[in-house]
């Protein structure tokens, strides 16, 4: 089965030993050796050992980026371009391709090179660093004249349902949308997600998110005996009325049948916070004050506002 990609955020921090992916920034394609040669191409993510580079440390402590296939190490030709070649291979025109790891201003990792006393950063731009970021003039698909890349984890392709985890085990569960990159309609429900479904014992799912999963998708879970309930809620938003009323009356049926349920928006932390928190309340969980709902992921003032006033409302009933 051909992996899903992307694996990671494309920004990840960068740690000695650990094996990462290299895209193309604003594309879904990683950089990939052929055998026995020093070129680059850009493929679809499979996950196989060609697409993977190894970061490891050399002379001075500095970082290098080793093809897991090739042994060939990720570097700058006399041309300045991006090449791979093995260690015997590198000569003086390249020694100074080793990369660095360093901070954006405002915060998040970079790769860096220097060549000729100019600085390359290979990284994923944020907004609040885009002008750090530099790009070769060639727009074309040649990986040896693109300098803007994204760095990926391979480790986090093993799961497609990111930041998985039990609120209440057996019966309430969190995450992302699955293979969420950066927005709602990244999520893709494929049969590597199905299996993690059915691994984890999911059997309903609560979906928050603002694309809708089509209705062969949909199908597809059924088939699988898992049900989908689709409440979508803008990002950084709060439900309205009648989404709330759908989903509080969705967990009450699914509890007192003791069916397992996700709830998923996109990234996994605000708009899901916000529902996970306002079931917990539901269930009689009481939160304090703002941090123990921040603790929760929740993280904007309409959400923090919607569960003060559910908590209220109860309160009155309950009273």
């Amino acid at each position: 089965m051909t992996s899903s990609f992307p694996p990671g955020s494309g920004h990840n921090a960068v740690e000695i030993g650990k094996t990462y992916c290299v895209s193309q920034h604003g594309t879904k394609k990683v950089l990939t050796q052929a055998n026995g040669s020093a070129g680059l191409t850009w493929k679809d993510y499979t996950g196989s050992s060609d697409q993977k580079w190894k970061c490891v440390t050399e002379e001075k402590n500095q970082l290098r980026f080793q093809n897991e296939a090739t042994n060939a190490y990720l570097c700058r030709n006399e041309n300045n371009k991006l090449s791979a070649s093995t260690k015997e291979d590198i000569g003086d025109a390249v020694t100074k391709a080793h990369f660095q790891v360093g901070r954006h201003i405002r915060g998040g990792s970079f790769l860096s090179q220097v060549i000729n006393d100019e600085l390359f950063f290979l990284t994923r731009p944020t907004e609040s660093a885009e002008v750090l970021v530099q790009m070769d003039s060639s727009v074309q698909m040649d990986p040896s004249t693109i300098t803007q890349l994204g760095i990926h984890l391979v480790e986090e392709a093993l799961s497609p349902l990111r930041r998985f985890g039990w609120v209440i085990q057996g019966l309430l569960a969190r995450s992302s949308a699955p293979y969420y990159i950066s927005q709602d309609s990244d999520q893709n429900m494929d049969a590597a997600a199905i299996s993690q479904l059915l691994a984890e014992g999911v059997k309903d799912i609560i979906s928050l998110n603002e694309v809708e999963l089509g209705a062969e998708v949909v199908q597809a879970l059924l088939e699988k005996g898992i049900s989908y309930l689709w409440s979508p809620i803008k990002d950084f938003g709060a439900p309205t009325e009648d989404g709330w009323k759908s989903i509080k009356e969705r967990y009450q049926k699914n509890k007192a049948e003791n069916k397992p349920t996700l709830v998923y928006c996109g990234y996994g932390h605000g708009r899901t916070g916000t529902i996970i928190s306002a079931l917990q309340i539901l269930d009689g969980c009481r939160f304090r004050n703002l941090r123990e709902c921040s603790e929760k992921h929740v993280e904007k003032t309409v959400q923090w506002e919607f569960l003060d006033t559910l908590q209220k409302s109860l309160d009155t009933l309950r009273q």
